[in-house]
């Protein structure tokens, strides 16, 4: 969401609210994740940081940029494995190190000789193109069970504070683990968290943080990047070619 620091915006800003505040208060947990959905999905770029744990190590996985997965940077980390990736259009580009390359597979000798380095994946490996489409990840989520239940009338709304920021937050559980979704608390609601989620990417719940919406910088394929199948050759296919997904 954009900064609104002019006087002209502020008044607008607390017409809006006082608008809010005399068609009855808060909004309803419906028109919350109705209006949150709408301006997500539409968004053009955002940045999304998910925290999870797999086979009990915690693992993040974050995505920059397109929200199609066009053009996308990632970072993961689950232990001591960390990659970098870039998806430029449909061509993948992976730096990790040795932890990262001997836990999809590859021997200790290629893994020291991938390390640190840019890969170009395998063009004709469908591991090549691992963009994370944030769009339909949140289209899934608002048209799961879990989120039929944040809009349905036995949902409630809290008004929070997250990060410093004036927020609402739905849930349709008392449950320490109950899905949460945290939305901006304005005209146009945008999604701030999802917490305790198990999305397809996933498989296990995890907690999803959205911010920088419609303003994350386009990213370009690194230089000097060498194909992967010079280092591993056939063993492209296990996953090594540039995947950087969970």
């Amino acid at each position: 969401m954009t900064l609104r620091t002019t006087a002209a915006a502020t008044l607008t800003t607390g017409a809006a609210l006082l608008a809010l505040s005399a068609c009855g208060g808060t909004p309803s947990a419906a028109d919350l994740t109705k209006d949150a959905k709408s301006s997500s999905t539409s968004a053009k770029s955002t940045s999304v940081d998910i925290v999870g744990s797999v086979n009990g190590t915690r693992t993040t996985f974050s995505a920059y940029g397109a929200t199609n997965g066009s053009n996308q940077k990632q970072i993961q980390t689950q232990g001591k494995a960390s990659s970098e990736g870039l998806v430029i259009g449909k061509q993948a580009y992976l730096k990790a190190n040795t932890d990262f390359w001997q836990q999809i597979g590859a021997n200790a000798t290629d893994a020291k000789k991938l390390n640190g380095k840019w890969w170009k994946g395998a063009a004709n490996d469908p591991a090549s193109n691992p963009a994370l489409d944030v769009k339909q990840m949140l289209t899934e989520f608002f048209e799961s069970e879990d989120g039929k239940k944040l809009a349905s009338k036995d949902a409630k709304v809290a008004e929070t504070k997250t990060a410093g920021k004036d927020t609402y937050t739905i849930s349709a559980s008392d449950a320490k683990d109950a899905v949460k979704l945290v939305v901006t608390r304005d005209d146009k609601p945008q999604v701030v968290k999802i917490e305790n989620y198990s999305s397809k990417l996933t498989n296990t719940k995890a907690n999803y943080t959205f911010s920088k919406w419609n303003s994350v910088e386009t990213y370009k394929a690194p230089s000097g990047a060498k194909p992967i199948t010079s280092v591993l050759g056939g063993q492209s296919g296990s996953g090594a070619s540039g995947s950087t997904g969970k």
